[in-house]
């Protein structure tokens, strides 16, 4: 997940962004199984363009952005699920993300997040 600026006056995390498409087309093309390739992506989405474009709705972009990414990955949940705060159960925060154990879920991936301001 790229949250980079994609446009700059005078490019630097821009740059940064290219070169991450670069290296992920690189890796995809030295995977043989499509299967492997359809797993690998880079989500380009700049964090302050959306912050200025959406401004009343970014808590919904991010949600819809992070709903897709976990949707995909799973959470991983190391803690019983007697011990969760949530007043919602786990099984329905992300429905169908990783598999389900008495101790919690496991995730099927990873999220990278690139954010050159964080």
């Amino acid at each position: 997940l790229d949250t980079m600026k994609k446009t700059e006056k005078r490019p630097r995390e821009t740059k940064l962004g290219g070169e991450f498409r670069v290296v992920i087309d690189i890796i995809k093309k030295a995977l043989e199984d499509e299967r492997e390739q359809e797993h690998l992506e880079l989500i380009q989405w700049d964090f302050n363009a959306n912050k200025k474009k959406a401004r009343d709705r970014l808590e919904d972009e991010l949600t819809t952005l992070a709903t897709r990414v976990l949707s995909g990955t799973g959470l991983f949940c190391s803690t019983h699920p007697a011990l969760h705060t949530s007043s919602i159960p786990h099984q329905e925060v992300l429905p169908g993300s990783g598999f389900q154990h008495a101790s919690g879920r496991e995730q099927r991936g990873v999220v990278r997040t690139n954010c050159v301001d964080c």
